[in-house]
């Protein structure tokens, strides 16, 4: 019995398909969140993904720019002012200038992961919710560092 569902944009259809798979019990997974936290906290996990596919393919190619750059470690080129050749240089000196900036952007794609790796679920409308649940626990379930420390901050960080 394969669970995947298309994308909704609205959790009540979704909520009807799974009481049809796994029965009225299954009603109780809303207990306790809103659908702005359950779309919130879907939204994060997809940019998460895509974060880190990004940074992936930037690792890649600075490692296979890194090791282009080590057999060229002698190969002289110009160096250019203004479009007009300049001064002397190496190939591998012109190719490290790109990973340098490969190296900022992958840094920078680290921070925005750190941020965006905190779950909303738990977070309601805004003000939590009055049944308790652990919601540690469910970042944790979830693949999340930890939660959003307040309920409000799932909708700062868009």
């Amino acid at each position: 019995m394969s669970l995947s569902f298309d994308r909704v944009s609205n959790y009540a259809p979704m909520e009807r398909r799974l009481m049809a798979i796994a029965g009225s019990e299954a009603s109780d997974i809303h207990i306790g969140r809103s659908r702005q936290d359950l779309h919130g906290t879907v939204r994060r996990m997809l940019a998460r993904k895509r974060v880190l596919d990004v940074y992936a393919h930037l690792q890649e190619s600075h490692t296979q720019l890194v090791g282009t750059a080590e057999q060229h470690l002698e190969t002289v080129i110009p160096a250019y002012t203004h479009g007009v050749p300049s001064q002397p240089t190496t190939f591998a000196h012109q190719l490290l200038a790109y990973g340098a900036s490969i190296e900022r952007t992958t840094e920078s794609l680290r921070q925005a992961f750190n941020r965006l790796n905190h779950s909303p679920l738990g977070s309601g409308a805004g003000t939590t919710s009055g049944i308790e649940i652990d919601r540690p626990m469910l970042a944790r379930l979830l693949g999340f560092s930890g939660p959003v420390e307040n309920s409000y901050g799932r909708q700062l960080h868009r």
